[in-house]
């Protein structure tokens, strides 16, 4: 049977080796990737993201952006309101 000391020697041990074990999962997550996974993964200008838009939504976005949204965190709620959304930069067929 254990004792009340040494039931807090074993948890304590228990604790420091998950805590140990998470800085190192952690500690491995916050490593770089390498140079060729950097390359692989440049941001589209047009998306803003890694991935790159279909002929026909890159134009959708391009159009999009020349109505010279502003950033919405910049706005007020009325302005952010008259934002130009996607049924703005769409044309009728």
């Amino acid at each position: 049977m254990l004792t009340c000391y040494s039931r807090a020697i074993a948890v304590r041990r228990i604790v420091m080796v998950l805590g140990v074990g998470s800085l190192m999962l952690s500690g491995l997550a916050a490593v770089s990737p390498p140079a060729a996974a950097k390359e692989k993964y440049t941001v589209d200008p047009v998306t803003g993201t890694k991935y790159k838009p279909d002929p026909e939504m890159k134009e959708l976005l391009t159009t999009l952006a020349a109505l010279g949204g502003k950033p919405i965190e910049t706005l007020t709620p009325t302005e952010a309101r008259s934002q130009p959304t996607m049924a703005d930069a769409s044309t009728p067929c």
